[in-house]
């Protein structure tokens, strides 16, 4: 199984995106005056108006609200390097890893060894 293939499968369990739907890759863009451009991976579903906002775990579409501009672009190369996945789109790349995924998606949980470790000065990360 390659990369792009378990990382589009997670998503359609944690979603409940069913088997027969349609989802390809994209980047969306979100443009507001005051704090600038920021840009993040994204999964398309169902066609080119609904999204998966993989970095805020939620679904989303493109809309203007005051100055606030959401945009997404579908991907039109996907590449793998490595643990990263490339997506390639008109107005520029972006990239998605595993760990990332981890990072955003899994609990946190807490235990005594943790509040032990912390308190001996561990590090903790």
């Amino acid at each position: 199984m390659t990369l792009q293939q378990k990382l589009e499968n997670r998503l359609r369990l944690w979603y409940g995106i069913p088997d027969g739907v349609e989802v390809a890759w994209a980047k969306i863009v979100e443009s507001d005056p005051g704090a600038g451009d920021t840009d993040h991976p994204a999964l398309l579903v169902g066609g080119d108006r609904l999204a998966v906002d993989i970095l805020r775990r939620r679904f989303v579409t493109e809309h203007q609200v005051l100055r606030h501009r959401l945009r997404l672009y579908k991907a039109r190369a996907v590449s793998e390097d490595g643990s990263q996945l490339l997506i390639g789109t008109d107005c520029g790349p972006c990239s998605l890893s595993e760990e990332l995924l981890d990072d955003i998606y899994f609990t946190a949980w807490f235990s005594p060894e943790l509040l032990d470790r912390a308190n001996s000065g561990q590090a903790i990360y």
